[in-house]
């Protein structure tokens, strides 16, 4: 049985993990990022913030329930995709905008409401480390774009033995990138870690095309980015 593996962080690698083997193959999660809360207090009155933008629902997962429910619930929540979007409305937003699915298309999304303008004083709830691509997006936004550092994100040093005896053995099919971070350490775990040329027959897929960029030079069997930035689309490229 072939092996895909899956770079995300949990929760949501355990779910993709059960769709994958639904399709016939061995899931392997190998997190590339490791997740933690800074419990940090909002750095900004809530009263002169128009909306909130949120790219990743780790941001979500992390954010202070106090603060979160007394201060923010009324507001516009402007989300990267669909699934960031359904916990929003899970854990209590109301007016809840979907961006499409990656941060381009959450870019062109909201410099296309006309409620955002040159004054509009927007929210980025967010990790402490931004992906280059996201912080070129949201600056070319209107607006004044404020920062709420809620996670904070720490690199795999590495790769688990599980996954590289799977990658010396050739068992492993596949490897699914959902962002642009994780490309980036994965890429970088592969220069330090893997000397030989294990990667030449293995498909990288992306959710979209900048996490494709991340990815460099990198030398595999081929590189792909699904058609649409959802999770049934980067799934359709197996």
């Amino acid at each position: 049985m072939k092996t895909v593996v899956i770079t995300r962080t949990r929760p949501d690698a355990d779910a993709l993990a059960g769709r994958i083997e639904a399709m016939g193959y061995r899931a392997l999660i190998e997190p590339m990022l490791r997740v933690a809360a800074t419990h940090a207090p909002t750095p900004h009155d809530p009263m002169c913030v128009e909306g909130l933008v949120v790219t990743s629902a780790q941001a979500l997962r992390h954010l202070n329930t106090l603060v979160r429910e007394v201060a923010f619930l009324h507001k516009p929540l402007y989300a990267v995709g669909p699934k960031t979007a359904q916990l929003a409305r899970e854990r209590g937003w109301v007016n809840v905008h979907d961006g499409g699915g990656d941060v381009r298309t959450l870019g062109t999304f909201l410099k296309s409401r006309k409620e955002i303008g040159p004054a509009s004083r927007l929210l980025h709830i967010s990790g402490r480390d931004i992906a280059r691509d996201t912080r070129g997006v949201l600056a070319d936004v209107p607006g004044i774009i404020l920062d709420w550092v809620v996670y904070e994100t720490e690199p795999a040093a590495g790769f688990s033995n599980e996954f590289l005896e799977a990658l010396h053995s050739g068992d492993i099919h596949a490897v699914l990138f959902h962002s642009a971070r994780a490309g980036e350490v994965f890429s970088e775990n592969v220069r330090l870690y893997v000397k030989d040329r294990s990667l030449n027959q293995i498909k990288l897929l992306c959710l979209a095309p900048s996490v494709l960029e991340s990815l460099g030079t990198l030398h595999s069997g081929g590189t792909y980015a699904a058609q649409r930035p959802d999770e049934d689309a980067l799934l359709a490229l197996l």
